[in-house]
């Protein structure tokens, strides 16, 4: 049993989903925002929710964009204010 079993792990990693939450929670720039919905449909992530102002939704954008695996970002907030 297990003869010839790779040991690799398997070719995927995280979801891209977990990826871009960490990301959000790591970048001070992002990390004290109110939680955002995260949706990913295969390499497009969807960001739904309520930020402050415009500068948070681009440094949402830019951290997103920035995560391996992203090639697009669809942006759907709204103000908090």
């Amino acid at each position: 049993i297990g003869e010839g079993w790779d040991a690799a792990p398997p070719p995927f990693g995280r979801p891209l989903a977990d990826k871009v939450r960490t990301r959000l929670g790591e970048d001070p720039r992002t990390s004290s925002l109110p939680k955002l919905n995260i949706n990913v449909v295969g390499s497009t992530v969807v960001v739904r929710g309520a930020v402050p102002d415009d500068a948070d939704q681009s440094a949402i954008e830019d951290v997103i964009a920035g995560v391996e695996g992203v090639d697009k970002v669809d942006m759907e907030l709204g103000s908090s204010l």
